[in-house]
């Protein structure tokens, strides 16, 4: 497998911060706090706070959990290649 470009990088870091923004948004729209959606949703309040910030690497079970918790719903569809 060869190693990811400057490019491809940069793309997955984007992604990532959509997705912490995402969440971090829809938890202050419902009035949670950290500690609130760590108690509903059963995610560590330091993995709540590592995910908004973009930082560290959650599992996909724990985005799961948290979107779920935040009634959002995940998935995957293809981008454009054109």
């Amino acid at each position: 497998m060869k190693p990811f470009s400057r490019q491809e990088l940069q793309s997955l870091f984007d992604g990532k911060k959509k997705v912490a923004e995402q969440l971090r948004i829809q938890r202050k729209k419902l009035g949670l706090t950290q500690q609130e959606l760590s108690e509903f949703s059963g995610v560590a309040v330091n993995t709540i706070v590592s995910v908004e910030r973009g930082q560290g690497n959650p599992s996909l079970s724990v985005l799961l959990k948290l979107a779920d918790t935040l009634g959002m719903e995940w998935g995957l569809r293809p981008k454009s290649i054109f």
